[in-house]
């Protein structure tokens, strides 16, 4: 289930840390069709959930090291001039389906 009820592109990079944060994710996921099709099957403790957040959480954080492992150096070679003009196109196709794939993301939760 999607346990990760919301998208920040920054502020859900930080992992929950405490038994209130865990609780205050937990209750917020209770909220959404996803947790009430879960129980529908089996009940869901807390410790449940930190595993399908977890996953969630890597999930995310792959997806933008990934992009970031590849725009940094991109956009370092295109400044200083390395990156061929027939090399460009391929690099912007490249660029635009990772931002599409990272929209899809977004778009889905």
């Amino acid at each position: 289930g999607l346990s990760m009820t919301d998208w920040k592109l920054i502020k859900d990079m930080k992992y929950p840390s405490s038994q209130e944060e865990w609780e205050k994710e937990f209750n917020t996921y209770k909220e959404f069709p996803e947790y009430k099709y879960m129980t529908s099957h089996k009940d869901m403790t807390l410790s449940d959930f930190k595993f399908i957040y977890f996953m969630e959480w890597a999930h995310r954080m792959w997806g933008r090291t990934t992009g970031i492992v590849f725009l940094l150096p991109a956009l370092y070679f295109l400044r200083k001039g390395w990156i061929s003009k027939a090399l460009k196109p391929r690099l912007a196709v490249f660029t635009g389906l990772l931002g599409f794939q990272g929209f899809l993301g977004w778009y889905m939760v």
